[in-house]
């Protein structure tokens, strides 16, 4: 990295950097996990990835929603955690592949899911 962008808060951070990475790679897309927080200004509002954002979500377009390895409530089935992270790996190279790479501007993820 050659350039550190400060910001207030959490939520802000998510606005610039979509943001940037949109105007910088000129690609729609940001994909997001499921059960995911990343504030609650209008665009981390549409990445959060928890139903409870539906009342206050703008709908905008560009998000692509994808699970993320999660053992203790896995839609993958799986029964040990590295069976977990590869059919969650799995998943998110077919979503990339069924969105098509070169319109994914970035990936925003959670370090700790479970909102």
């Amino acid at each position: 990295l050659d350039k550190i962008f400060f910001t207030n808060g959490g939520a802000e951070a998510v606005e610039n950097a979509i943001r940037m990475a949109r105007l910088h790679t000129g690609r729609p897309k940001v994909l997001s996990a499921y059960r995911s927080y990343h504030g609650a200004t209008s665009t981390a509002i549409n990445l959060t990835g928890d139903p409870r954002r539906w009342p206050s979500d703008s709908g905008s377009a560009g998000v692509v929603r994808f699970w993320a390895p999660f053992l203790y409530r896995s839609p993958f089935h799986a029964a040990t955690e590295a069976e977990e992270c590869a059919r969650a790996l799995q998943h998110l190279e077919d979503t990339l592949a069924f969105e098509g790479p070169a319109t994914i501007a970035a990936i925003i993820l959670e370090t700790i899911p479970g909102t």
